[in-house]
């Protein structure tokens, strides 16, 4: 799973905004995260939404992970750090999820 997960943050859906087509945001072509290269990470709103894009990009694209939470836990102006805690074939896992605005990329740390 964690080579998975890093491939699913390490991986760019073709468009963040297809809403109008339910088949094609499921599938392959959108695999992955948006890019937030452009998001203000001290904006609330737009941190948001990049939570809420976690948890969809983990839903849509990791079934063996259910009952997922996404959680804010830190927003600097270097980081902003994500908590996720879900079962994975019903033992809990939690991790977290960091985007870093200096390298422009996500990150997978492991921990409880």
């Amino acid at each position: 799973m964690v080579s998975d997960l890093n491939m699913l943050f390490s991986s760019r859906p073709l468009s963040g905004s297809l809403e109008v087509y339910d088949e094609l945001e499921r599938s392959i072509l959108n695999y992955g995260v948006i890019d937030v290269v452009d998001v203000d990470i001290l904006n609330d709103d737009r941190t948001e939404l990049l939570r809420k894009n976690i948890y969809q990009s983990l839903v849509l694209f990791e079934p063996r992970l259910q009952d997922i939470t996404v959680k804010l836990q830190n927003n600097s102006p270097e980081n902003i750090v994500f908590w996720v805690q879900g079962l994975f074939w019903g033992k809990r896992i939690v991790f977290s999820v960091t985007w870093s605005s200096v390298a422009y990329s996500y990150s997978i740390f492991w921990g409880e």
